[in-house]
């Protein structure tokens, strides 16, 4: 087995049934914290409560999502994604909303990338970020700095990737941003 493929199956998610925070997320716009549990073999999203430890965030656990929702960036030390907007979690399934504002995303172009299937993944030993054009398997990866914008996620794949399906834009910096 290469290691590329024991990585990848490492990191699926269980098929075991999940143990579900019993509050729904609080209604409206939000700033969230969104991660894979190596653990709990699960996506994970917080609401970001700045007063309390991080682990003492409220959390829900899921297995699927789909949604558009603003991405504000990364946190490269912990494979973090943070994000801003609505979410609502149905049993194994996380729906995610734009916020009713979003933030100007300002930046000068470097390259611009056709409307795509893109995995997004936080690559763990060197803590980086990378973007990869489903349609081109390896030969489409891209590492980048950071993602921003907003992002039309949709995640089914029981692996530890979120998926944008849209046109995504290279700034100078090489960061990600989701058109």
């Amino acid at each position: 087995m290469t290691t590329q493929v024991a990585e990848e199956a490492f990191y699926r998610v269980t098929d075991e049934e999940i143990e579900q925070n019993p509050l729904s997320p609080p209604l409206g716009d939000h700033d969230w914290v969104l991660s894979f549990s190596i653990d709990l073999k699960v996506m994970r999203v917080r609401l970001v409560e700045e007063d309390k430890p991080f682990d003492d965030w409220e959390s829900w656990l899921f297995k699927e999502a789909l949604g558009d929702v603003w991405c504000s960036g990364c946190d490269h030390e912990n494979g973090r994604i943070n994000l801003l907007g609505k979410v609502q979690v149905l049993g194994d399934r996380a729906n995610f909303w734009l916020p009713d504002e979003l933030p100007e995303d300002n930046y000068e172009l470097a390259e611009a990338l056709p409307s795509s299937d893109y995995r997004l993944c936080y690559r763990r030993p060197d803590r980086r970020w990378r973007l990869r054009k489903e349609d081109e398997g390896y030969a489409g990866l891209i590492m980048v700095e950071d993602y921003r914008g907003a992002m039309n996620m949709h995640w089914f794949d029981r692996g530890s990737h979120v998926f944008v399906r849209q046109p995504v834009d290279l700034d100078t910096e090489n960061v990600a941003h989701f058109k």
